[in-house]
């Protein structure tokens, strides 16, 4: 975990169903603080977008579930976070809780990438261009996943090579990132056939 953030704004679409809006895209998960009868399931999905009813729209997502489900002991107050997977997202979704619960329920995202050196800053007059090059970092950052990866919202989350290269140049103007590239290659030779 590289990173921890609250969420900028929460809705409720409908009853029991609480979205929260972490401002921006990024890769993670939530941690969810929460009590609730034993046996209760709390739902937690991700996505990048919402739609006009501000409901997750997971078009995008080719097919992903980018789920996460929790089964609750009815012992007090439980932590959750996954730890075998990871989410692309700016929105959470949590349903499952009854209205009390989840309206107590403490929503943090934890911002997860390797954890690679910035090298290098940009800053200019105009303010597009750093809201690009800040959505670039972004996005280079979100595919820094002990390999290079494309895609973290989507359920390809591979590295396939011929984006990974064509990044590399960018990732090298912004972070230190000989090691993450040698090590990448060395694992490639490694799992290659005669």
């Amino acid at each position: 975990v590289v990173g921890i953030e609250e969420p900028m704004a929460v809705t409720r679409p409908s009853r029991g169903v609480r979205v929260y809006d972490f401002g921006r895209n990024f890769t993670g998960w939530v941690r969810v603080r929460a009590s609730a009868p034993r046996g209760t399931v709390m739902k937690i999905r991700y996505a990048e977008l919402l739609d006009r009813d501000g409901n997750l729209n997971v078009k995008n997502l080719g097919g992903a579930l980018a789920t996460d489900c929790y089964t609750f002991t009815g012992e007090g107050v439980e932590e959750y976070a996954p730890r075998f997977t990871y989410h692309g997202f700016r929105y959470a979704e949590i349903s499952g809780l009854a209205d009390a619960a989840v309206e107590e329920a403490r929503v943090k995202r934890e911002i997860v990438h390797t954890d690679v050196e910035a090298t290098g800053r940009f800053s200019s007059a105009d303010g597009f261009l750093n809201s690009l090059h800040e959505a670039i970092v972004r996005g280079q950052l979100s595919n820094l996943m002990s390999i290079p990866t494309d895609c973290p919202q989507r359920k390809e989350r591979m590295g396939w090579t011929g984006d990974a290269q064509l990044a590399a140049e960018e990732a090298m103007l912004n972070f230190l990132v000989p090691t993450f590239y040698e090590n990448w290659l060395d694992e490639m030779g490694e799992s290659q056939m005669e």
